[in-house]
């Protein structure tokens, strides 16, 4: 996922968001949980497969980058790099069992 601006971070947070779907039929995932690794910073996905995470921003003020696993059940695991400064897409695709 790429940093996002979001005004309603409080100070010295930072937040992506972006959509969780299936691989293949590309069906929005509710319910997917996205966590930085090593970190007590995670979210869920909403019904229409949304997701906003919101960490300190120091994690990527340090090392620049930082791994987020997403996992949802009966669907694989994707790990995924938290960049800062770049504008990518921020959506993740989950494959089936």
């Amino acid at each position: 996922p790429a940093e996002e601006q979001v005004s309603t971070v409080p100070k010295g947070m930072a937040g992506v968001k972006g959509k969780i779907f299936t691989e293949g039929p590309r069906e929005p995932l509710a319910g997917a949980r996205l966590q930085i690794l090593g970190t007590q910073y995670g979210t869920f996905s909403n019904g229409r497969g949304e997701y906003r995470l919101v960490f300190d921003r120091t994690l990527v003020d340090r090392c620049r980058t930082q791994s987020v696993r997403v996992t949802a059940p009966g669907y694989g695991k994707r790990d995924v790099i938290l960049s800062l400064g770049e504008r990518i897409s921020s959506d993740v695709w989950l494959p089936r069992y």
